[in-house]
């Protein structure tokens, strides 16, 4: 049976006792762009936001074991879903909160790009800027924004490796970002960056597909992931 899920405002998960309020930290309502269950068993993955952001499939394993329900597989290279492009899920000048469960248990390497894309949207070349949560090589979240007034990272908390469910939250601002791991924050880097929006789709689980590699090739499982903005 799914968990209930009110949201008045700030940003919900998913924790042991149902889903756990996060703070806001612009302290508005926010608004939830794109929420994907990843139920699907087919080769569409289906947004219950109602804003109609669905996914494609390549090479992802559906109907395993979730942090809630069901959840894909990620282990050939490439494998990754990938969203068209959408103005909604550029963060703007808007708090902008990402939030995935993550369940792995084999680090990144060189071979997969030095680290694992969990979800972005953009690349470093791409004009309007980028944004992005990774797992890093030592295993442990990573949140960065890129812009036209500069580049931001946050990343650190504990290792992830775990084969446990970690839940991990990107909170996005024009001159900060947080990153949250199991409801606590765990690093913030505030400074200049400014307004992302590109038009590039989003992707979850590697890069997106360019004619030499896919690069950052995640290898595990993720289920539950949202947007909100505020």
């Amino acid at each position: 049976m799914r968990h209930l899920r009110i949201v008045v405002a700030g940003t919900f998960v998913l924790g042991g006792a149902g889903w756990i309020a996060l703070a806001n930290p612009a302290g508005a309502a926010s608004t939830t762009v794109a929420l994907w269950h990843m139920e699907d068993t087919g080769s569409t993955m289906s947004d219950s936001s109602g804003n109609g952001h669905n996914g494609t499939l390549s090479s992802v394993t559906t109907g395993q074991t979730g942090f809630s329900g069901k959840a894909f597989g990620f282990s050939k290279n490439p494998a990754l879903v990938t969203v068209p492009s959408s103005s909604d899920l550029n963060p703007g000048s808007s708090t902008f909160t990402v939030t995935t469960h993550a369940n792995f248990t084999k680090l990144p390497s060189t071979k997969t790009g030095d680290d694992y894309d969990v979800i972005r949207k953009g690349l470093s070349s791409t004009s309007g800027g980028n944004w992005k949560q990774e797992i890093t090589l030592s295993g442990r979240g990573s949140c960065t924004g890129t812009a036209s007034s500069g580049s931001l990272t946050a990343s650190g908390g504990k290792v992830l490796n775990d084969g446990k469910w970690h839940t991990i939250t990107c909170v996005f601002t024009t001159s900060s970002i947080r990153l949250q791991v199991d409801g606590s924050q765990v690093a913030s880097k505030s400074g200049k960056m400014g307004s992302i929006s590109n038009k590039d789709s989003l992707t979850i689980g590697a890069k997106i597909i360019r004619s030499t590699s896919d690069g950052d090739q995640y290898v595990g499982l993720i289920d539950e992931v949202s947007i909100t903005k505020s």
